[in-house]
């Protein structure tokens, strides 16, 4: 149901694990420094005669307003990201209408952020209740061990670690986007307007009634301003994987100036010109077929000039349906 973009889904997915991961890395080394800084405090609250248990619920409470505010903020902006996505998606992306928080994901993330924050918050207390009451009295500049724990050293190097994984990844990725928007598609892709016309099929439902359609459409949107050349196609340019080994017929068409068999075999040039220039840009050449029909199919009148220059044309075709 995910298409060709589950791969790409699923790196999204890594990307902002490990985003999640930094982010709880670097509140957590925040709380424990916050703590070690309240050592001081903690032991001549106990050596007054406070209860240890007393401690521990005021910083289980702290850290659960900071855990509820934080993740009330999260929950707002993951919707409100959630839904400007949806609205600035392109419309080709598969199950798009269908993106919305996920209730096991958004509790695991919740889970993660208590966690985090009661964990780097009661350890502190912790180990301030464990340490020598009159050391921690004695030398008020000083936090637990220095002010470094074993949990803040691992926390710091876990940060700094996936902090260069992900730098190096969306480095990657930007790079891939600059290559890919140098590529040279083979056609000029500025200034195109591209967009799909629904077609019910039950009142489209032979060959001739799509070509009749197409041709009503494009002889509409010929004569809008500002439109210098308008075409039907079944499927866009470097869009999707159907239709990749599709046969085409290219048909040549000429005006009704000279001879029928100049303009016969004028169109057939045509027609097998542009068939050896897709070979050459790399198209399988068993799947063209270079047809000429000369004067015999005008799209519009040959009386007028720009009837003829529109009559001067080359068309491709699939044989289902007959879509050029």
């Amino acid at each position: 149901m995910l298409g060709d973009v589950r791969p790409a889904l699923w790196a999204v997915f890594a990307a902002v694990l490990i985003l999640l991961a930094v982010a709880c890395a670097n509140v957590g080394g925040l709380l424990l420094i916050r703590g070690n800084a309240r050592a001081h405090e903690i032991a001549v609250r106990v050596a007054l005669g406070a209860e240890r248990r007393h401690i521990l619920r005021q910083a289980f409470a702290e850290s659960m307003i900071i855990a509820v505010a934080s993740g009330a903020i999260g929950l707002v902006l993951a919707v409100t990201l959630v839904s400007v996505t949806r609205t600035l998606a392109p419309g080709d992306i598969p199950r798009l209408a269908d993106i919305s928080m996920n209730p096991r994901i958004l509790a695991f993330t919740i889970g993660v952020v208590f966690l985090t924050t009661i964990v780097c918050a009661l350890l502190p207390a912790s180990q301030a209740l464990t340490a020598n009451i009159l050391a921690l009295i004695a030398n008020r500049g000083r936090t637990i061990s220095g002010g470094r724990t074993w949990l803040g050293r691992v926390l710091a190097a876990s940060e700094i670690a996936l902090s260069v994984v992900l730098l190096v990844s969306a480095g990657l990725v930007g790079r891939t986007f600059l290559n890919l928007s140098r590529l040279d598609v083979g056609f000029m892709a500025d200034r195109v307007l591209a967009f799909t016309v629904p077609v019910p099929a039950t009142r489209y439902a032979r060959p001739e009634d799509h070509r009749r359609l197409n041709d009503d459409l494009l002889a509409r949107l010929s004569v809008l301003p500002g439109v210098r050349h308008s075409a039907a196609v079944l499927l866009r340019p470097l869009w999707g994987r159907v239709g990749l080994d599709w046969p085409v017929t290219i048909e040549g068409h000429t005006d009704s100036i000279g001879t029928s068999a100049a303009n016969q075999s004028l169109s057939q040039r045509r027609a097998a010109a542009v068939r050896d220039r897709l070979a050459n840009r790399g198209v399988a050449a068993a799947r063209l077929r270079a047809v000429g029909y000369g004067q015999t199919k005008p799209r519009e009148t040959n009386t007028t000039v720009e009837g003829r220059a529109r009559n001067r044309r080359v068309e491709l075709l699939r044989p289902c349906g007959g879509s050029r």
